[in-house]
């Protein structure tokens, strides 16, 4: 009987702390990750943070997204998000702020031809040492390789900021990546960073 009461017990209180997204959240990340999908470029950089293009010019993201989704001697695709969890929303300054974290597949495959004497055994290395480090950066259970079809398949988690104004048409939204730590310092208050890292 303890035992079935430490259970609803341990559920209610999931329950209870489990936090909801902002109003729109869900559906806004889903069509700016589309807009991406889709190459449409331009217009999802309207759901990015406007300071960011005080340091970087939009024109040059452009070509960023671009050269990644565009390069032909490589073939990649990425899959909508799946939603994993949000934490309690915050306010600075009048803004709204909620991390979330989400899953996404990505799909990468290699098309260059090989060069002059290569052989399988070279391009078998190759392949080999691209799933290791793929591996190292993702995770070891987040990765595959389809020797067949010549696939890799990534699954990541990710962590993200919605960002709400109330002049705003919609959200606004930063992928928080360890590595972009000191670009999102530049764009956020102190307040915000030590909230989010």
């Amino acid at each position: 009987m303890k035992f079935l009461f430490t259970i609803l017990f341990l559920s209610a209180a999931i329950g209870l702390n489990a936090q909801k997204p902002l109003d729109g959240l869900q559906e806004q990340f889903t069509h700016y990750t589309q807009l991406v999908k889709d190459g449409e470029f331009d217009k999802a950089l309207d759901y990015s943070p406007e300071k960011i293009f005080t340091i970087v010019p939009r024109s040059a993201l452009i070509k960023a997204m671009e050269s990644t989704m565009n390069d032909p001697e490589m073939e990649f695709a990425f899959f909508l998000p799946a939603y994993v969890s949000f934490e309690m929303p915050f306010e600075d300054q009048g803004i709204k702020y909620q991390v979330f974290y989400y899953k996404q597949r990505m799909t990468l495959k290699f098309i260059a031809e090989p060069e002059d004497g290569e052989t399988q055994e070279i391009v078998d290395f190759s392949n080999n040492l691209r799933l290791e480090l793929f591996k190292d950066v993702y995770g070891e259970d987040n990765v595959s390789f389809n020797a067949e079809t010549q696939i890799y398949d990534v699954n990541v988690e990710k962590k993200a900021l919605a960002i709400h104004e109330e002049s705003a048409a919609h959200l606004h939204f930063a992928v928080l990546e360890e590595d972009k730590k000191e670009l999102m310092k530049r764009i956020f208050s102190n307040k915000v960073i030590n909230k989010i890292y």
